[in-house]
């Protein structure tokens, strides 16, 4: 694995962000492959391999505690138009992934409304301008009263961490943090 940026601070007051990022490193070399290739080739195992690795941060990190009853693990949702095309859940299997590593409880509380695809970087900001891409599902209210902690593959410009984060906290979470594999700087 590449460095491992421990975390960084991101929510300022009144913004939607997470409170903190825990990352394994630069989408590049390597990692940024292993993420490509759960994504679309549907490699689980190392899907797996990343969340654990993503859990160890998070413990090494101090943002959680193993086995803390206050933490749930929620993934950021994919269309389920794409997720059923390739054929993998990537972030829920990075994510459960964690939530073993942490011995923490894993919560499907989010579901994506839009299923447009990230073709391209006007695509992609066309999309993050549209409001309320995210609902909470009827078992969010899981994340009443905890600590939630949004897991996802890549960071590119935060939006996406910052309205599942504002979702979460709709539903009663007291606090959001994200995990992610790997952040494009």
């Amino acid at each position: 694995m590449q460095e491992r940026a421990c975390r960084c601070r991101t929510r300022r007051a009144g913004d939607a962000a997470p409170e903190w990022i825990v990352r394994l490193g630069a989408h590049a070399g390597p990692l940024r492959s292993w993420v490509v290739d759960v994504k679309h080739a549907g490699w689980e195992s190392m899907a797996e391999t990343l969340g654990a690795a993503l859990g160890q941060q998070l413990l090494d990190c101090g943002l959680i505690s193993r086995g803390d009853r206050d933490v749930v693990i929620v993934p950021v949702p994919s269309p389920w138009l794409r997720t059923h095309a390739r054929g993998i859940d990537h972030a829920g299997a990075i994510a459960a992934s964690v939530a073993r590593a942490c011995d923490a409880r894993c919560c499907i509380a989010l579901r994506q409304r839009l299923g447009a695809t990230q073709v391209d970087a006007a695509a992609r900001a066309g999309r993050m301008t549209r409001a309320h891409r995210f609902s909470a599902r009827r078992c969010a209210r899981r994340v009443a009263g905890r600590h939630a902690v949004l897991v996802d593959d890549v960071r590119t410009t935060g939006s996406t961490l910052a309205e599942a984060a504002a979702v979460l906290r709709g539903s009663g979470a007291v606090r959001v943090s994200a995990a992610v594999v790997s952040v494009k700087d």
